[in-house]
């Protein structure tokens, strides 16, 4: 039996007769103008978007130094020390009530008021929602818009604001959740 000798084929073209190999140089050209609009359109983004810049050079930079500084604490611990009184009132609020509570929170003057430990990002109802989700919530101006307001469950107080929508009477506190309904006595 005779052995059949295989040949291989390099990828070569003929021009006028002459064997020639592909032009790498065109493939080559293409990827680096490809990566120079690539990197042209970064650069483009991060100045007309200022909200990347702060992403990319002030948030991230700042959650590593948490997570390097305290390796071993977990997501509610870090957050604690991120946003403080803001994250631990949250944190109580989603705690203390169902996943299908709807809250009349507070208004913004509330959260601030004299020497309040929160900022005022706590009152935007957008951000609170990020960590109450799937809770609703209801704010002042929502009253006579919202179909809600017809629902709420529970009352957010803050920096002792709030009671006047308790329909029962309760020991005053600075900050904290009641229910609408009164609660019994065990």
């Amino acid at each position: 039996m005779g052995s059949k000798e295989r040949t291989v084929k390099s990828p070569k073209t003929e021009i006028n007769g002459k064997a020639v190999k592909p032009a790498y140089s065109r493939w080559l050209f293409k990827n680096i103008v490809a990566v120079a609009l690539t990197l042209f359109l970064l650069k483009v983004v991060m100045v007309l978007q200022p909200t990347y810049n702060w992403v990319c050079f002030t948030m991230l930079p700042e959650n590593m130094e948490i997570v390097r500084k305290y390796p071993n604490l977990n997501y509610d611990g870090r957050m604690s020390i991120k946003l403080g009184a803001n994250y631990m009132y949250l944190k109580n609020t989603r705690e203390h009530t169902p996943e299908n509570a709807v809250i009349l929170w507070p208004s913004s003057e509330a959260f601030t008021k004299g020497k309040s430990p929160f900022t005022a990002e706590i009152s935007n109802k957008i951000y609170a929602l990020r960590f109450l989700y799937p809770r609703k919530l209801v704010i002042p101006f929502d009253f006579g818009k919202s179909h809600y307001v017809d629902e709420i469950t529970h009352v957010a107080i803050v920096n002792g604001e709030g009671f006047e929508y308790v329909p029962y009477e309760v020991e005053k506190f600075e900050n904290g959740i009641l229910p609408i309904k009164k609660p019994e006595n065990k």
